[in-house]
């Protein structure tokens, strides 16, 4: 009867440590892809906390590609949420904000992209939504060759079949360093704040990607 006691015990105890670490994770509900709510990132001997302020959806019609988790650096996401909370109290109606989303594309701070993946991918297909991206968002590529080719050079980072349950991560630090890995494996790296406007606006900017991708992509901001 103690053992039964102790076994009924010891199941409860799992299912609850279970529960606390699902409790403590970020769940994409369109896709169920599951996101940390906050990590570490290190650059140039620097540290930085990153808190996870949402979760959305690529889509290509109707299809599913990739689930988006966007981090923002901890310090930086206390700061712009104590000011916009003031003038906006919900976080949902932050979509209708240009402000808000002109501040993430252009101040500087430490930020983060993670795609995870729910259909294979070619590369290619990738590389032109980037490209595309970048030019909308960064019109002065036009005159500035020099941008141009760093534009390029980031694009090229990303090659080969992209499987399905892949991950990419976009890391861009306040110094203007951006790297990009594929499951962990770093693809690139380079340094050039003039163009972290612009990686950022594929997802953040007037012109992103995707309205409703970003409009839930920052839905957890407070």
């Amino acid at each position: 009867m103690k053992m039964t006691r102790w076994l009924v015990l010891a199941a409860w105890l799992l299912a609850a440590a279970g529960a606390l670490a699902f409790a403590g994770e970020i769940v994409d509900e369109s896709t169920g892809q599951k996101f940390a709510p906050g990590r570490q990132v290190a650059n140039a001997g620097k540290t930085y906390e990153l808190d996870c302020v949402g979760t959305g959806v690529r889509k290509k019609m109707v299809i599913k590609v990739y689930a988006l988790g966007f981090y923002v650096e901890s310090a930086y996401h206390k700061q712009l949420a104590a000011k916009w909370k003031a003038q906006v109290p919900k976080a949902a109606d932050l979509e209708d904000q240009a402000g808000f989303f002109q501040s993430l594309v252009k101040d500087t701070y430490c930020r983060q992209f993670e795609m995870k993946f729910v259909r294979e991918v070619d590369s290619e297909k990738v590389r032109e939504a980037f490209t595309e991206g970048l030019e909308t968002n960064l019109p002065q590529m036009k005159q500035k060759p020099e941008l141009a080719a760093a534009a390029k050079k980031f694009v090229g980072w990303f090659q080969g079949t992209i499987a399905e349950g892949d991950r990419l991560v976009i890391t861009l630090f306040p110094d203007g360093t951006i790297t990009a890995a594929h499951n962990d494996k770093p693809l690139g790296t380079m340094q050039d704040a003039a163009l972290v406007p612009g990686v950022t606006g594929i997802w953040m900017g007037k012109e992103c990607i995707s309205e409703d991708l970003r409009t839930e992509a920052v839905r957890l901001f407070y």
